[in-house]
């Protein structure tokens, strides 16, 4: 396992970065980095998940604001969208798909390899915390640019990726 000082495992920093950058351009969207965590965080009221099945198990979350929710869907749609509707649940779900096959894509040469991924489901509410001993957990929080400063919380999101290891890792 190649870790940094956080203890997570550079193989899921890596795929986590590249599946979101991946699945946001389909929205013409440039998200940044700006942060890092071993901790399952999902603190706004949508979160969508994606099962990830093979060998290793887990999960895939991407936890967005309402307005930032919108903001991807109007990217999506080439057009400013300002109800959240099926329309932009569905935009924001695909995202999620995309961003969890990309995932699956970088990790198929790795011992993280997936070998499915499940529809993506949306979870409306609040705050949540998913836990299972022994799982790899890499959790990134990016800005969405383009959104004003002054909805600053709001320009926040998270993906995360927990997958039960290989035995041995």
């Amino acid at each position: 396992m190649s870790a940094n000082p956080f203890g997570i495992d550079n193989t899921l920093i890596e795929a986590v970065l590249q599946g979101t950058t991946a699945g946001l351009s389909m929205a013409a969207i440039e998200p940044r980095a700006a942060g890092l965590s071993r901790m399952s965080i999902s603190p706004h009221e949508f979160n969508l998940l994606v099962g990830l099945v093979g060998e290793r198990s887990g999960t895939l979350s991407m936890s967005f604001s309402r307005h930032g929710m919108l903001h991807v869907a109007s990217g999506m749609m080439g057009e400013p969208w300002k109800e959240l509707d099926e329309v932009a649940l569905d935009c924001v779900m695909e995202i999620a798909n995309i961003v969890a096959g990309d995932v699956k894509s970088s990790l198929d040469a790795t011992a993280y390899a997936i070998h499915h991924i499940s529809l993506p489901s949306m979870v409306f509410g609040g705050q949540y915390v998913y836990f299972s001993k022994g799982m790899h957990t890499c959790s990134i929080t990016f800005e969405l640019p383009g959104m004003p400063m002054t909805m600053f919380a709001d320009r926040l999101f998270h993906t995360t990726i927990s997958l039960l290891p290989a035995s041995g890792l």
